[in-house]
């Protein structure tokens, strides 16, 4: 090859013929720092582009292969070349190419230097085959996902953080369209932005909804831009992509809050403002800017109260604001006097708050104030009257507090000892005297109640709690309440409840109870004999929103009501006629209160009744599902399993109550069947060893019947009963382990009596379990009981309803010796403590306790007071009580607590 030295020359050839010839040609700085132009030939060479190359300095260290470089020096610094000179320049890939220089030439400012090129197929081919390899570890060593498609939206390429991403193979998706790989409206949104970028070359920087791999939701960031070859043309898509779902959820919910936090600042009526430590705005409500007649919130920003108010305001908001801030403590509601420099003084209603960065430290104040300058004029008109009303009002409240708790008290100790009075030998002369005493302190009882919440009522003061609830488990309590009274005048109460009744409702569970007892009470007052029946169903169900309109019914066969007494039987202080209540007593106001709790319970109450058929009383109630966001429904699930249960067999002549019953247990996932006493004979030939057959009373009160029952081979019996208790029902003793269920039973009764009978059948096959099912106690196991209470009548009552039942009690008089015995003596299960008490009342008492225990061991304590109202109970809850019983107190409640502490239902 010819070397040519051209020498100084007076220009340098054109650009446009440098790019036609076959050569490699380079124009540099005369001292070959700077490269200012490489023609067309070089370029595809190299692979990089002319901006690339001139924006290197010096060009040829970074292009230059090292054992090439010094050559290459040479030849600059002679501006000669002796002979065709070889070197190894670097492709943008890193991939060398041998190039031998053999013509230079230079003018005052610039060198030419041109070479030809060693590359040929083989060689080419190499460099490729190197390329597309350090392209593959680059692609995949990155940590964002690569995809690139073609122009038809196929894909061509993905490296390794998008197949991990998606769980895929390269050879998974190659060739494949997005409508192949993503559900239609994704797929629709990728191909509309393709084709955007595809066709005008956009670039496109945004945030996407996509899927995982495991079909979960999630945001990306998304980078996607044209895909060019070597002629600059579009022949694709290439799409950068990385997680972002973290990053877009903070987003969404600073975005979120600013938009709430510009909403509050420009709409709310009331001043809301931000002040630094220096009590200068930072930012205010455009509410504030108006009344302080500024243009713009923004016009406020550095000023201080000072700018504004007369110094007598400011200096003392100032004052405000620095003791705000050096103890942390807010200012709430105060009612601040507004002197002004330019107009009438005004009032104001001001919270104040200390304004604490993400670290906790205090940076300044903020606050809302509200103008109040008219109420406090009208305030001062009507004080004088307020201040009346309010006493009268705050009388009549304490007058019908203390008489609640003055009657109630007194009124424990006469229902309390009737009820011992009870379980002694007495004749028939003085049990009637007895049942006498019993009805007429019920009834005084009932009477004080109705006046209550007819009080609170008309006072606007009876609210309603929207809570999860079991309705099922709410009826059936309310049910189960009144069955006693109803067992006791041979009633039969029945209890149907429609298997569609959601699990769950949002409703006042307590209030539905309320006016379900008062209207079966006042079916069990109204009726000699036959039976009432209570019907729960749904009426209506609305969608969306998942609300149910709730039916209840309570039938009866008593003495009915006279059609022109049935409009006004809803009326405070309304009976059918004079003589029903000089026969059975009562307010007339238990009518009124229930269909006053029934419209705030959203529905409507109303009756059917004939004179001497008997009365059906309705009424509805609306109802909101519980959903999963409403609460934790687990909770609500029944404890029964299935793996460990026994069948079921209902002996029953009364086949609609064994219906009702049986649907019950099946939906807990119980296997149960109906027998009636014609089929015992069928019932006893069956195998049994593993069923729990349960009789009415009524089947046993024929011997034939009972006799039968005592030879079964089964794993358990019981008895459905309208009123329990050996002492009054013989059959107790039918045989060992017989078990008494008062009516109406509850599938969860039966669900907790399989458990318990299959606990003791595991005990007494392995043995070996013996020391873990100790800590798991019987329903009914004696316990040792602690009560404070002072009243000396009451300590007997309580000390002997408790002891009847079989449990030890030691009795102190105050809260004080309470703390002290509980602190000496840790072995009792549970404290029965009154709240009003001498030298330490319950509160303080059970306050005292809960501080000194350890979380692993709280002891049951269960408040005991005279004070009937919602606000009494709430605050035996706060204090850490565990439950709370009213006096004078019901036995069933009693027993209820009593068991619970045996199944340690509170520990």
């Amino acid at each position: 090859m010819q070397c040519n030295n051209l020498g100084l020359l007076t220009h340098l050839p054109d650009e446009t013929f440098l790019n036609c010839i076959s050569d490699l040609a380079f124009i540099c700085s005369i001292d070959g720092q700077n490269l200012s132009f490489a023609n067309t030939r070089a370029l595809d060479h190299l692979g990089w582009t002319l901006d690339e190359l001139v924006s290197l300095s010096p060009w040829w260290a970074h292009i230059t292969a090292v054992n090439s470089r010094q050559n290459l020096l040479t030849v600059f610094e002679s501006r000669t070349l002796s002979s065709p000179t070889s070197i190894s320049l670097l492709t943008s890939g890193g991939s060398p190419i041998g190039i031998t220089c053999h013509t230079l030439g230079y003018t005052n400012q610039h060198m030419l230097l041109l070479a030809t090129s060693s590359l040929n197929e083989s060689t080419a081919d190499e460099i490729l085959r190197q390329t597309q390899a350090r392209f593959r570890s680059i692609v995949d060593s990155l940590s964002i996902s690569l995809l690139l498609k073609d122009c038809q939206g196929r894909r061509v390429y993905a490296n390794r953080a998008y197949l991990d991403s998606k769980h895929w193979q390269l050879s998974d998706i190659l060739g494949k369209t997005d409508e192949e790989l993503f559900p239609a409206d994704l797929a629709q949104s990728f191909r509309r932005d393709d084709l955007d970028v595809v066709q005008h070359g956009t670039v496109i920087h945004k945030f996407e909804e996509s899927v995982d791999a495991d079909g979960k939701a999630k945001w990306i960031e998304v980078i996607k831009g044209p895909l060019r070859d070597a002629d600059n043309n579009i022949s694709g898509v290439q799409i950068l992509f990385w997680d972002a779902t973290q990053r877009k959820s903070m987003e969404i919910a600073l975005e979120n809050e600013r938009n709430l936090l510009h909403a509050l600042l420009d709409n709310i009526p009331d001043s809301i403002y931000f002040k630094d430590r220096d009590s200068r705005f930072m930012r205010v409500s455009r509410s504030m800017a108006e009344k302080f007649n500024f243009a713009t919130p923004e016009s406020l920003i550095g000023k201080t109260d000072a700018d504004i108010f007369t110094s007598e305001h400011a200096e003392q908001t100032w004052r405000d604001e620095q003791r705000i801030m050096a103890i942390g403590m807010p200012i709430v509601a105060m009612i601040e006097k507004e002197t002004w420099r330019q107009k009438a003084d005004t009032w104001c209603s001001s919270t104040k708050m200390p304004l604490r960065d993400t670290e906790g430290k205090t940076v300044g104040t903020f606050g809302v104030t509200r103008d109040i300058s008219e109420l406090i004029e009208i305030e001062n008109q009507l004080r004088e009257a307020r201040d009346q009303a309010d006493q009268a009002n705050k009388a009549k409240s304490q007058f019908l507090a203390n008489m609640s708790h003055e009657i109630r008290t007194p009124m424990n100790g006469i229902i309390g000892m009737t009820e011992l009075l009870a379980d002694t030998p007495l004749n028939s002369a003085q049990r009637s005297f007895l049942d006498m005493i019993d009805l007429s302190a019920h009834s005084l009882l009932r009477i004080i109640n109705d006046i209550l919440d007819f009080s609170k009522l008309e006072a606007g003061r009876l609210d309603v709690e929207f809570l999860p609830t079991d309705l099922r488990q709410c009826v059936s309590q309310a049910a189960k309440s009144l069955a006693t009274r109803a067992g006791q005048k041979q009633i039969e109460l029945l209890l149907e409840i429609a298997p569609d009744i959601p699990n769950l409702l949002l409703c006042d569970s307590g209030r539905v109870r309320q006016v379900l007892v008062n209207l079966v009470g006042n079916a069990i007052k109204f009726t000699e004999q036959g039976e009432i029946v209570i019907r729960v169903s749904v009426q209506e169900k609305s969608e969306p929103d998942s609300r149910y309109t709730i039916h209840f019914s309570v039938q009866d066969s008593g003495i009915g009501i006279p059609p022109d007494k049935q409009e006004s039987i809803f009326e405070a202080f309304s009976q059918a006629d004079t003589s029903t209540t000089r026969q059975y007593g009562g307010t007339g106001l238990g009518l009124s209160i229930s269909a006053q709790l029934v419209e705030l319970l959203g529905g409507r109450i109303w009756l059917e009744s004939r004179v001497d058929e008997g009365t059906t009383f309705h009424f509805t109630i609306t109802a909101q599902s519980a959903t999963p966001q409403t609460t934790d429904s687990s909770q609500y699930q029944p404890k029964y399993e299935p793996h460990s249960a026994l069948r079921v067999a209902l002996v029953d002549d009364h086949l609609i109550r064994a219906a009702n019953l049986k649907r019950g247990l099946e939906s807990l996932g119980i296997d149960c069947w109906i027998h009636s006493s014609e089929q015992l004979q069928s019932l006893q030939e069956s195998n049994l060893q593993d069923s729990l057959v349960i009789f009415d009373e009524s089947i046993l009160s024929d011997p034939t019947h009972r006799e039968s029952a005592t030879d079964m081979d089964i794993a358990g019996i019981a008895v459905a009963a309208a009123v329990t208790g050996a002492d009054v029902h013989p059959i107790a003793d039918l045989a060992s382990g017989c078990y008494i269920l008062p009516k109406p039973i509850l599938p969860s009764e039966i669900s907790n009596l399989i458990q318990e009978i299959t606990s003791r059948q595991e005990l007494t096959v392995d043995s070996t379990e013996a020391s873990s099912a100790a800590q798991s106690p019987p329903a009914h196991r004696q316990l040792r009981i602690l009560l404070a209470e002072d009243g000396l009548v009451n300590q007997a009552v309580f000390r002997g309803l408790i002891e009847r039942d079989g449990h030890q009690v030691v009795v102190v008089e105050n809260g004080q010796a309470a703390l002290e015995l509980w602190q000496d003596d840790s072995h009792f299960d549970a404290i029965f403590m009154d709240v009003q008490m001498p030298v330490l009342d319950g509160l303080a008492a059970t306050n005292a306790i809960r501080k000194r225990e350890t979380s692993a061991s709280r002891i049951p304590i269960i408040a005991i007071t005279a004070a009937a109202l919602e606000s009494d109970r709430q605050r035996c809850l706060d204090v850490g009580m565990n439950d709370c019983l009213t006096k004078p107190i019901e036995v069933a409640e009693l027993r209820r607590c009593l068991n619970l502490i045996a199944q340690r239902a509170w520990h």
